[in-house]
């Protein structure tokens, strides 16, 4: 979001017009990207969680259990 939030200042000093020229879209979901003009579109990561099913996972892989293939949706 930082990153995308000084992509927004860059482009508006270079005289484009976000969302009518180009879309510009974070990602961490911080505090601070609602309060940028336009509002940031930014994309929300549970951190937390995800760390959590990687661990498991590689304790699973590690110990030598039968591991699947998955799809996890967060």
């Amino acid at each position: 979001d930082p990153i995308a939030i000084g992509a927004l200042h860059a482009l508006q000093e270079a005289g484009l017009c976000v969302p009518q020229d180009l879309s510009v879209v974070g990602f961490d979901d911080i505090s601070a990207a609602k309060f940028t003009n336009p509002p940031l579109t930014t994309i929300y990561a549970p951190a937390r969680q995800m760390g959590e099913l990687a661990a498991q996972f590689i304790t699973q892989f590690a110990a030598k259990e039968k591991v699947y293939p998955m799809q996890i949706m967060l």
